[in-house]
């Protein structure tokens, strides 16, 4: 500024200050450009949710749950955590809870082929998932960009179909599948870009009125098939209170804190 006052005296302008000028808002171009891309896919000219999206929050929803407690000395849990020791604080510690960051022993090994339910259930390296989710095509409401923050978001109240696909699951496992989705609890799950930054618990509310990241999800229909691969339709209500029984009942349940992620809107 104070260069601009002087140049702007003497009737003059450098060409250095030109090109400093011209260099900051080619910069400024670029960044709102990869910002701008920020959007969410889409196949056919209809916007989605990625499957792979949703099967990373559903498991690590369900570690979540898992809470650690000390056994013989260390901190342990009955499912394994991705990424241990301290590498996210901030919000998403304040939204789990602080023994989110505690390191804790894995149950999993690879040497004596033991695996935790978690990795039972989603994969891990040489054991393939029992756990399949489809995309989420958007089937009402729309997207709209925000410039201000350089990207394209689902407008509140936009509604999506997926399909989930398990392979031999017990009551209990089906139990731990409709927690971390919150079907008993009917809360959102958490989804996306900045759901920790505009989120009702623990941050802001974007334009003091929207929140990111929140998708109730809903089980609208479910159906099993024997090993003659005949079908049979079951009521939803029905399975989820028998889920729900099961799993209270297993050895699982001492460790579960069903009401940590809640989000009360």
């Amino acid at each position: 500024m104070d260069e601009l006052k002087k140049t702007a005296k003497t009737g003059q302008v450098t060409l250095r200050y030109l090109e400093s000028m011209f260099q900051r808002i080619k910069g400024h171009a670029t960044k709102r450009a990869l910002r701008s891309e920020r959007r969410p896919p889409a196949y056919d000219g209809v916007r989605y949710i990625p499957g792979s999206s949703l099967k990373g929050a559903l498991r690590s929803r369900i570690e979540y749950k898992f809470t650690p407690r000390m056994v013989k000395g260390v901190y342990t849990s009955r499912a394994c955590y991705i990424v241990q020791g301290d590498a996210r604080q901030g919000r998403h510690a304040d939204f789990w809870g602080k023994d989110e960051l505690v390191r804790r022993e894995r149950l999993c090994s690879g040497e004596k082929g033991e695996v935790c339910i978690v990795c039972d259930l989603f994969g891990t390296p040489s054991l393939s998932s029992r756990i399949q989710i489809s995309d989420a095509p958007l089937s009402s409401g729309d997207t709209e960009v925000l410039r201000d923050l350089g990207l394209e978001a689902f407008r509140p109240g936009s509604t999506f179909n997926m399909l989930v696909s398990a392979s031999n699951l017990s009551y209990a496992e089906l139990g731990l599948l409709l927690t971390g989705f919150e079907i008993p609890t009917k809360s959102p799950i958490l989804l996306g870009f900045k759901k920790y930054f505009y989120n009702p618990k623990v941050g802001l509310a974007y334009r003091n009125k929207f929140y990111f990241g929140l998708l109730m999800v809903n089980l609208s229909t479910i159906t099993t098939y024997d090993q003659k691969m005949e079908k049979t339709i079951l009521e939803p209500k029905n399975v989820i209170e028998t889920s729900m029984r099961e799993l209270k009942q297993s050895d699982y349940n001492d460790w579960i804190d069903y009401e940590r992620g809640i989000i009360k809107i």
